[in-house]
């Protein structure tokens, strides 16, 4: 369901700003559009939050229900699922109403700080064990003339950052 909004006389900005009493006005409206925005977005939280303790004590028994099911079903299928594989060729089954199945695999879990770990795997001679990444210093590049940079495959680019702040929308300060 889509409204058309209906903004206020009062918060819309009319005219060009062609000096700083028209610049304060925009920035005044500037405020109070922020202002309206953010008790809109508050009303929006608080409504979203009534529906969702609305919903809450359901979805919350749903999940419970649903994990005990799949508990159920993984205990199944690990009694199983071998058993499929030599059957069937596939550690997987379909059912009518959906597909089981499990993948076993094995993961390396390191139980020591990063640093102790590649120290032992130098020291072991295992340096296949270890990546190793080489990747441009930017901030020391920034010290190279335009030319030299272009030469290296690297150009400068400046960045603008534009910043307008209303204050009404930071807690009513009062705008002169």
């Amino acid at each position: 369901m889509t409204v058309d909004p209906v903004i206020p006389e009062e918060l819309k900005h009319r005219g060009k700003i062609q000096s700083d009493t028209d610049a304060d006005k925009a920035l005044h409206v500037l405020g109070r559009i922020e202002a309206r925005q953010a008790l809109r977005k508050l009303e929006m939280g608080r409504q979203i939050e009534e529906l969702k303790e609305a919903h809450r004590l359901e979805l919350d028994a749903l999940g419970k229900e649903k994990d005990g099911v799949k508990r159920k079903l993984r205990t199944w299928t690990r009694a199983r699922y071998e058993a499929w594989e030599e059957k069937e060729g596939r550690r997987s089954r379909e059912f009518s109403h959906g597909r089981l199945g499990m993948r076993k695999s094995v993961q390396i879990i390191l139980e020591i700080p990063e640093e102790e770990a590649v120290q032992r795997l130098e020291a072991a001679g295992h340096e296949e064990c270890l990546r190793r990444t080489v990747e441009p210093d930017l901030e020391a590049l920034a010290s190279f003339d335009d030319d030299a940079l272009e030469a290296l495959g690297f150009s400068r680019k400046e960045n603008e950052n534009w910043q307008v702040e209303a204050f009404e929308a930071k807690g009513g300060k009062a705008v002169a």
